[in-house]
């Protein structure tokens, strides 16, 4: 009986729904803001608040249904096989197992909800649901304090581990200050980052290793580069160890015979586990 074995799926649901009921108000106090990261951040709230109405609706619609629809059977086909419908995936294209796929739905949404700071604080840019369009928004963000056109902005990123970071809060925000995210969370597969630069990884450790902070900019291609005195190497950056999702590609520095190495292992960065 397909009712029994997805019971603990609506299970599920019905816990990570509990106590919830503030979005709508949330997303209306937003409406007035209008810079690049209020704009990202109401659409993306919005965006999580658009699905977790979906998934509600077809979840209430297919364990209270007398007959089958054609809708009602293609969900009960793909959640008895662990996957996301491929409606909820268009909207959202979160891991691909269905009970992690509900929870980094509401992960992210509850995280939405909060006042989110990007500025002096680590940010996590896995906690959204579309990091492409947030580092989009950060250098549309960039070219508007820089007053310049956003093609002729590049960007670039240095590690530095945490406790090395001046992470005080102040009242007065400067500019720089609103020009540079500090990232954090960020995962590095087939290599550690020691001691500045990319090594092999010793065996007694996991696969996949935390990087230090990234401090995040975009500056003018004019600029002289941060990182010209280092050697680097440009590994792609993906959502998650699936790889299915690349953001882009970031600079981690390294020694300068090793590029070759680091490639054919298929070194690359991830925004989580």
């Amino acid at each position: 009986d397909w009712r029994t074995s997805l019971k603990h799926l609506h299970t599920l649901w019905k816990q990570l729904r509990k106590g919830e009921g503030s979005s709508r108000m949330i997303l209306d106090n937003k409406q007035n803001h209008q810079g690049p990261f209020e704009i990202f951040f109401r659409n993306d709230t919005a965006l999580g608040l658009r699905i977790q109405n979906l998934v509600e609706k077809d979840m209430d619609e297919l364990f209270n249904c007398d007959i089958l629809t054609d809708k009602a059977t293609s969900l009960i086909k793909y959640l008895l096989q662990g996957e996301v419908p491929t409606e909820w995936n268009g909207l959202w294209r979160g891991p691909q197992d269905i009970t992690a796929w509900m929870s980094g739905l509401i992960c992210r949404r509850k995280y939405l909800e909060r006042d989110v700071t990007v500025y002096q604080q680590p940010f996590i840019l896995a906690n959204v649901y579309n990091p492409s369009t947030f580092l989009s928004s950060f250098q549309q963000h960039t070219a508007k304090l820089r007053n310049c056109r956003m093609d002729e902005l590049k960007l670039s990123i240095l590690w530095e581990h945490k406790n090395s970071l001046d992470l005080t809060e102040h009242n007065n925000i400067s500019d720089d200050q609103r020009m540079t995210i500090i990232l954090e969370g960020i995962m590095i597969q087939g290599a550690i980052f020691w001691d500045k630069n990319l090594t092999d990884i010793p065996a007694d450790e996991k696969d996949l290793l935390p990087m230090p902070v990234g401090i995040l900019q975009y500056s003018l291609k004019s600029d002289p580069d941060q990182t010209r005195s280092l050697n680097c190497i440009s590994l792609p950056v993906y959502i998650d160890s699936g790889r299915s999702q690349m953001v882009g590609y970031w600079d981690v520095p390294c020694k300068s015979d090793d590029e070759e190495k680091w490639i054919l292992a298929g070194v690359a960065l991830m925004l989580q586990k």
